[in-house]
């Protein structure tokens, strides 16, 4: 990378008390290291978690001096996670990152090269180390959506994402859960802003217990993608006509 860029992380958190330390610490250390990123920041969005990771992200902002904490009371949900942190970034570009350690911050780097092309950078899993029923979940839902939507997606709800503020500007987000990425990418494609596909590695999650493919979550995903289609012109036409 030779430009210079000022980031916002937003990290959505729930119940990730094992695994919220190094993956903290890993993108301070990361942002600290590389001269790039002149300005940054990490929001981890607190979404009512009912282990220690409240606890142990008041430690953390103790000790890092760029972290940032939001806290929910009760849980909202993932979208609704990311897009309280999209309202008080304060810089330039977002990155959406998951808080489970499966991702590697340093796969940003790659990525941010895109930027002088792109309005957006979505990676794509590649090797997905998740079990088999995930996937088959995970693949499910994006040929759903990508249908619906006419698409060609990768991998729309992978948890990596780069792009430029202005992509959302002041959007009201209208679903908070899992089809928030959905709803983000369609409004993108509204804007007609450019988004680039790019892989990211992806790890074993060694702690805790997703909470992403269950019935329930699912029957809900199905729903509300459901009704944004059912929506889509007048997203699209509110969208380009701001």
């Amino acid at each position: 990378m030779n430009d210079k860029f000022s980031l916002s992380v937003i990290l959505p958190v729930y119940n990730e008390e094992v695994a919220l330390k190094p993956v903290v610490r890993g993108i301070a250390d990361f942002l600290q290291k590389n001269s790039e990123f002149e300005r940054y920041e990490i929001i981890a969005v607190e979404d009512g978690s009912s282990d220690r990771s409240g606890d142990i992200l008041r430690e953390m902002e103790k000790e890092i001096f760029c972290l940032r904490v939001l806290y929910h009371e009760y849980n909202l949900g993932y979208g609704a996670a990311l897009s309280s942190g999209f309202k008080i970034a304060r810089y330039p570009l977002l990155l959406c990152m998951d808080a489970d350690g499966q991702f590697d911050i340093s796969d940003l780097e790659t990525m941010a090269d895109f930027l002088k092309d792109y309005d957006a950078v979505i990676g794509y899993r590649e090797g997905r180390k998740d079990n088999l029923y995930r996937i088959i979940v995970g693949k499910a839902y994006n040929f759903l959506a990508c249908l619906l939507f006419g698409e060609r997606f990768k991998d729309i709800n992978c948890g990596f994402k780069l792009f430029k503020r202005e992509l959302i500007g002041e959007t009201d987000f209208k679903s908070h859960a899992g089809v928030f990425y959905t709803e983000l990418l369609f409004m993108a494609r509204s804007r007609k802003c450019k988004i680039k596909q790019a892989p990211v590695r992806h790890f074993p999650r060694s702690t805790g217990k997703s909470t992403g493919a269950s019935p329930l979550v699912i029957r809900r995903a199905i729903a509300d993608l459901i009704w944004l289609f059912k929506h889509r012109v007048s997203f699209s036409l509110k969208e380009v006509g701001e």
